[in-house]
């Protein structure tokens, strides 16, 4: 297939999936549907789906609204740092925000374990754990073990921080 028909082919699906994503957004039963797009989109670099996120993260009414807005705001992290600030979006001080507030246990561990997979910033990534340590909701270790979720995270975190990611 030549170059230019694959990317007329790609700037159709991204169009429709910006589309889809309004749609979805629009009506409170489809929010995860909306925050699965959202996370394609921050793949691919678009940042249209942060609001979304954002309050999804803050006020979703269910768990998986709340870790899949993390998984966006995670993505959304990777974009060009120009680019987000040129549009008043800050999805590590969003995540920051979570890390120490989120109460559900299995949120909260998609949350640290998805951070860590996605995020590029090692020094973002440093800072979220360090408050997700301190979280008092999730401080203390779980039966078996010495350390909390978060503090093994944070420590993996210190020890590859001068790794390039993945």
């Amino acid at each position: 297939m030549p170059v230019h028909h694959t990317q007329s082919v790609l700037g159709l699906l991204l169009e429709q999936m910006k589309i889809d994503f309004k749609t979805f957004s629009s009506d409170r039963k489809h929010l995860e549907h909306a925050l699965v797009i959202a996370k394609v989109l921050a793949q691919l670099g678009g940042i249209s789906g942060y609001q979304l996120a954002a309050d999804s993260a803050a006020n979703g009414t269910t768990p998986a609204q709340r870790w899949r807005a993390a998984v966006v705001l995670a993505h959304l992290a990777n974009i060009n740092k120009t680019t987000l600030q040129a549009a008043s979006m800050d999805p590590v001080a969003v995540l920051k925000t979570m890390a120490g507030e989120e109460k559900h246990e299995g949120v909260f561990f998609v949350f640290v374990d998805q951070v860590h997979k996605i995020l590029k910033d090692r020094a973002a990534m440093i800072e979220i754990f360090a408050i997700a340590m301190d979280s008092k909701h999730h401080s203390k270790a779980s039966p078996g073990n010495r350390s909390s979720m978060a503090e093994i995270f944070h420590a993996v975190a210190v020890r590859d921080k001068d790794k390039t990611w993945r």
